[in-house]
């Protein structure tokens, strides 16, 4: 049996294991695990680690390797669980992780060029493909203030091209209470608020999933989707707000992309104030279905057992195509 086609199998035999319960909660670490298992999944942040020096276990790509660099200038990117800063001090609220299995990256908004965000620091070395998905966990602290939130910029077609965006998440701005994304051209399309079915608020955990199709990095379209759950909410069905949306995209390559956390692919202005957990990119644009699964697939402590077992066929998955 081919290797690819053994994540989806593992995955429904995990999944098969506890649909007999009703009571099943989204725990980030076992996502987190999910994720790298997946062999379509090239990049990585989950903010685990000891600490933020020496080799940055807690901004690098746990499966490409790239380092985000700490853009911060009045604030610092700050890293917490449910309970506890990453220094030990105890977590004030709204800057805690949506449990206590991991730790979360936060940036800050600030005055002027004032915050805090995180970008990678090798240039060249983060490269998106024609088709893909990017899943992230996400918490805006402040929902009017036009922060970006993930964003990547790519080598444009030429001087004046202007259709060579990766803006995913972006605040609106001020009375709208609602989050854009942009690909290609610059017309945003609602996100997560408006009449997309999914209230946007500020202190709430969203799971948030989008897909792009690039027909021709020179001249071509970019088709987007894109489907979210409010975590704090209890929400456990993925609601799809963005639907086949295309756009012009116009660029000259996507393998010199400059992404960036908290801010536009490194811009020093208009910052996010809020938290990150779990962002994976993949190299395919995933299935509404295996996404739903991600969303939903960790039980309760009561059913640790299953969960330990359903853990290592997913573990021995992962093995297997690493040693591809």
């Amino acid at each position: 049996m081919k290797t690819s086609l053994l994540y989806p199998i593992a995955l429904a035999a995990f999944i098969s294991l506890f649909i007999s319960n009703s009571s099943m909660q989204a725990t980030v670490a076992t996502l987190q695990e999910l994720q790298v298992a997946n062999a379509n999944a090239v990049y990585q942040y989950s903010f685990e680690g000891a600490n933020d020096s020496v080799y940055l276990p807690r901004r690098t790509d746990k499966i490409g390797g790239v380092v985000l660099a700490n853009l911060a200038t009045g604030f610092s990117v700050s890293y917490a669980n449910s309970t506890l800063l990453a220094d030990g001090s105890p977590a004030t609220p709204p800057r805690t992780a949506f449990d206590s299995s991991s730790f979360a990256a936060f940036t800050r908004d600030g005055a002027s060029t004032n915050g805090a965000s995180l970008s990678n620091s090798t240039a060249g070395a983060f490269t998106l493909s024609l088709t893909g998905t990017i899943e992230y966990l996400i918490k805006p602290t402040i929902i009017n203030d036009g922060g970006y939130a993930i964003g990547a910029t790519v080598t444009a077609a030429g001087s004046g091209t202007n259709n060579p965006r990766f803006i995913f998440h972006y605040n609106g701005g001020a009375a709208t209470n609602i989050a854009y994304s942009t690909l290609g051209t610059a017309s945003g399309v609602a996100l997560i608020g408006g009449s997309t079915g999914v209230s946007y608020s500020a202190d709430n955990w969203y799971y948030v999933a989008q897909t792009w199709s690039i027909s021709s990095v020179s001249n071509g379209t970019v088709t987007m989707n894109a489907w979210v759950a409010n975590l704090t909410a209890g929400d456990t069905s993925l609601t799809q707000t963005i639907n086949g949306v295309s756009h012009a995209f116009n660029a000259a390559n996507l393998n010199s992309a400059s992404f960036g956390l908290g801010t536009y692919a490194g811009g020093t202005t208009t910052r996010f104030d809020g938290g990150f957990d779990a962002l994976t990119i993949y190299n395919t644009a995933l299935d509404s279905s295996v996404l739903q699964a991600h969303l939903g697939v960790v039980p309760e402590p009561s059913t640790v057992a299953l969960f330990v077992l359903g853990f290592g066929v997913v573990g021995w998955v992962r093995r297997k195509r690493r040693a591809r």
